[in-house]
């Protein structure tokens, strides 16, 4: 019977043997892998035979007869790369970028040793599913331009790799959107390269709150038609220093930058970007270039701090100097702030009513001795409030809203416009208290349930239809219009006008 000692004895060394059978077979793993990599690649460095062992291999490092780390860039190298590139347990780096290798992206899933993965600028066609998964120590993933590659989605368990600090795929053909929370999987990442690609889409709300410094999402290319919405998120970026949004689809304004202190480059050209230029970006002082060019900006010209290089050709400023617009372009710049800018509500011109054109159909402007005195814009889709600044056009006539989405309350300030004959807003989401007008006024609020409405009411009985103020309609001077759309979709208003 064999005593306790033995007992013990016999138990750590079936461990023991376990282990080394274990190192053999990786060892014979990473052999039979090394040997098919010298078969597969059609050309490769000197050095490399079947004769010498691969630990002496250049470009191959190893520690204790293991290999850790494969570096060849720029090395003429083209063939394909055997799959299962996992099978180098102990790999930390591979970098292989600008050569001419070809076929999937090898399979490295479980290299939990691997920090730095390079295959930029080579011609791989495919990912394998699941390539990328349980990397907890990967700092750097790079495998921009392989121009070749069939389209893919980033994939959500990359967020086990939560210390990347580099993510550079730029011209890789992804496609679909962002994960919302992507940026939180990584709180080390300060470079994102991610231009050229076909990414729908918005930028993640999680981009915010992010580390990154380095951020490029230029040249989306199927974002033709797309809402992608605005570049708001990156003005809580407070690392941000070089942001590349260009040749995109980003509509809305330009934020506040002043969070932005380390931003030095910024490129948003041709993209659909409206409203002003905001006096936060202009002071910036960290800022040495940006470009504006083809968006639909306006207001006053830009004027940068001295060392800016700046460009903004292709816009719709109201000048071609700097200086302030004319009195009656800034309250309609007032005015379609309040519309959220839209778009299609633009001019190039220093006065509204010598050859200001606007660029979209259904608008009846009319202008009088040189003032607004008509101004239409129902059936355009609007959104945002209606703004006080119409209180400043004192010449105005005629007023005309309707069959938009706008919200909130009819500006009591309106009731002072002293040659104020109708004001149509129906059909809209007003609501609160409705002003009193003149019982000249010819007044239209229909189709705005909450308006005029106590709302806990509302809620407990129901709505009722908001009624109609009319009052009499004047006869107005004869009109000088200065643009006139071909449908004008309120024949009333028209014949009046008329």
């Amino acid at each position: 019977m064999k005593t306790l000692h033995q007992q013990s004895v016999l138990y750590y060394f079936s461990i023991l043997l376990f282990i080394v059978t274990i190192v053999i077979v990786n060892g014979d793993d990473e052999e039979d892998y090394m040997s098919e990599l010298l078969k597969t690649l059609t050309t490769t460095p000197e050095s490399w035979s079947n004769n010498t062992h691969y630990c002496k291999w250049n470009g191959i490092v190893c520690r204790s007869s293991r290999v850790v780390a494969i570096k060849l860039p720029s090395s003429s190298l083209s063939g394909r790369l055997p799959p299962y590139l996992n099978s180098l347990t102990n790999l930390t780096h591979i970098d292989l970028h600008n050569n001419s290798l070809s076929g999937p992206v090898p399979y490295l899933s479980e290299l939990s040793l691997l920090e730095t993965f390079l295959l930029g600028h080579n011609n791989f066609t495919s990912i394998i599913d699941g390539s990328f998964e349980m990397l907890p120590n990967l700092l750097t993933l790079n495998l921009s331009n392989n121009l070749n590659l069939s389209p893919w989605i980033l994939p959500i368990y990359l967020k086990h790799s939560s210390l990347l600090q580099t993510l550079d795929l730029e011209a890789t053909n992804i496609i679909g959107s962002l994960p919302s929370e992507m940026f939180n999987w990584f709180p080390n990442l300060n470079t994102v390269f991610l231009s050229h690609n076909n990414i729908t889409g918005i930028l993640p709300p999680s981009l915010g709150k992010s580390g990154v410094k380095y951020l490029r999402f230029n040249n989306q290319g199927t974002w033709n038609g797309d809402n992608v919405g605005t570049i708001d998120v990156i003005s809580s970026m407070r690392f941000l220093s070089q942001a590349w949004l260009h040749n995109n689809l980003f509509s809305g304004q330009i934020p506040n930058m002043s969070n932005c202190t380390y931003l030095f480059d910024l490129q948003l050209h041709s993209n659909q970007l409206t409203g002003l230029v905001p006096h936060s970006l202009l002071t910036l002082s960290s800022l040495k270039s940006i470009s504006l060019d083809d968006n639909y900006l306006q207001g006053p010209l830009p004027v940068f701090h001295k060392g800016v290089k700046a460009t903004w050709e292709g816009n719709n400023f109201c000048r071609n100097d700097s200086g302030p617009c004319d009195s009656q372009v800034t309250i309609f710049l007032e005015i379609i702030a309040a519309f959220g800018y839209p778009d299609f509500l633009t001019s190039k011109e220093s006065n509204p009513c010598i050859e200001w054109r606007l660029f979209f159909t259904g608008v009846f402007i009319m202008c009088e001795r040189g003032k607004i005195v008509s101004f239409s814009l129902e059936n355009k889709e609007l959104s945002g409030t209606i703004s006080p600044a119409f209180s400043k056009l004192s010449n105005l006539v005629n007023l005309t809203l309707a069959n938009n989405s706008l919200t909130g309350l009819i500006p009591y300030s309106l009731t002072t416009l002293p040659q104020l004959r109708l004001l149509d807003v129906s059909n809209n989401n007003l609501s609160g208290e409705l002003p009193k007008f003149p019982s000249k006024v010819n007044l239209t609020t229909r189709g705005n349930a909450m308006l005029g409405k106590n709302i806990s009411q509302t809620l407990g009985g129901g709505i009722n239809e908001t009624a109609s103020h009319h009052g009499s309609l004047s006869k107005t001077a004869k009109l000088k219009p200065f643009w006139i759309a071909e449908n004008v979709r309120s024949p009333t208003l028209a014949r009046d006008m008329a």
